[in-house]
């Protein structure tokens, strides 16, 4: 099976700076990095200075080229009652500005079907003009959007070219899909996907703080991860998002990136 490339993803080192994941991540071997451009919908993910400052901003495309990592893809527009489109612009634009592929939206605590498609639709159609897709991910902790197959009915209700799923085997396990419910996908739908490892269960109490920081590697759970990544395209980019807040100041960041990039990539042997 051969293996897909990678992107370091921002949840694994949620306060670092992006030049500093940029660093990590060449360092580690990896290909790409995804970066927090926007609010998330907890304060888990502090928005990049890039945003704002345009000397780092260009500093970073500098680092970028010289080390030849990649951006992947833009955390995250929060489609909440009270977010404004428009203010998702900059976020956008900085991100365009350093080559993402695509951004992520959720749906946090917005009951308000109607307005959620209506944001959606109005940030696929900003985004678009950028060429970056918009991909909405699902998730256990999140009432609004939980499940694969309502967020698989939301975007195709949306009908944008260049909308999408993030598929994250962490909410595919947790949340009652399967590697078959993949399998039955549109691949063109499977734009963004992130990889980790788990416990069989988990405490329900447990549930928020495993899926911000207490992840397993590849390989070390289990999860179906072999299975999983032989269901995606084989184009696709594969983000490792293995948060472990125990290592912390315990192992490098650095040392941490090898470690799960190489246990990501025993799954392919």
């Amino acid at each position: 099976m051969k293996p897909h490339r990678f992107s370091l993803e921002p949840l694994n080192f949620p306060t670092m700076p992006a030049s500093d994941l940029v660093s990590v991540a060449a360092q580690a071997s990896f290909e790409f990095v995804s970066f927090t451009l926007n609010t998330p919908a907890a304060k888990v993910l502090p928005v990049s200075e890039v945003v704002a400052d345009r000397s780092r901003r260009s500093a970073l495309k500098a680092q970028m080229r010289e080390t030849g990592v990649g951006l992947l893809n833009i955390e995250c527009f929060n489609l909440t009652p009270e977010s404004k489109v428009e203010e998702f612009r900059a976020g956008l634009e900085c991100g365009h500005d350093l080559g993402a592929r695509s951004g992520t939206a959720i749906l946090w605590e917005n009951s308000n079907r109607a307005d959620g498609l209506a944001k959606y639709r109005a940030l696929c159609d900003m985004a678009a003009e950028l060429g970056i897709s918009i991909n909405l991910e699902f998730f256990g902790t999140c009432k609004s959007m939980n499940k694969l197959g309502d967020a698989l009915a939301f975007v195709k209700e949306a009908a944008r070219p260049n909308g999408g799923l993030v598929i994250d085997i962490m909410h595919v396990i947790r949340n009652g899909s399967s590697v078959e419910d993949l399998r039955k996908l549109d691949p063109k739908l499977i734009k963004m996907v992130q990889l980790c490892d788990g416990p069989k269960s988990v405490p329900p109490d447990f549930a928020v703080a495993e899926v911000t920081a207490n992840r397993l590697y590849p390989g070390e759970g289990t999860f179906p991860v072999r299975d999983f990544v032989r269901a995606l395209p084989s184009d696709a980019v594969v983000g490792l998002e293995c948060p472990k807040e125990t290592l912390s100041g315990k192992v490098s960041p650095v040392e941490q990136a090898r470690n799960m990039l190489a246990a990501a990539r025993a799954v392919y042997a």
